[in-house]
């Protein structure tokens, strides 16, 4: 068995945001263990070949993130990323593919509830 290279990690939301929040998530380096201040709902585990468009992430529901600096490179290594942080909102992706990126950052970020982007991020959820 290789060594996890990746943690991808999916923690419940407090009582208050329930509503509007289905999971919090990271994408980061391995750590030990979660940290226990909220309760772990998945966790995936990737090594170096590993694929990375994985169906337990196209779920149907919108998603804010937060990138940093460093990535997971193609080798399998942590590596100073390309861009600068920065924060998005991703609509709702039904089918998982292999990621184009070079490098996929460090990330957190939140699952919304379907029909609940609208009150977090303030943009519109469909055209008319």
């Amino acid at each position: 068995m290789f060594p996890a290279a990746v943690h991808y990690r999916e923690f419940a939301p407090c009582e208050a945001l329930r509503e509007h929040v289905r999971t919090f998530f990271s994408f980061a380096p391995p750590l030990e263990r979660a940290s226990g201040r909220r309760p772990l709902i998945r966790e995936l585990r990737l090594g170096e070949d590993d694929f990375l468009g994985t169906p337990a992430l196209a779920d149907g529901h919108v998603s804010v993130l937060f990138c940093f600096e460093q990535g997971w490179a193609r080798d399998g290594r942590w590596q100073r990323a390309l861009s600068a942080p920065r924060g998005e909102v991703i609509g709702p992706m039904s089918t998982a593919g292999a990621t184009a990126l070079e490098r996929v950052p460090e990330s957190v970020g939140v699952f919304l509830r379907a029909g609940h982007a609208r009150a977090i991020t303030g943009a519109p959820t469909s055209r008319t």
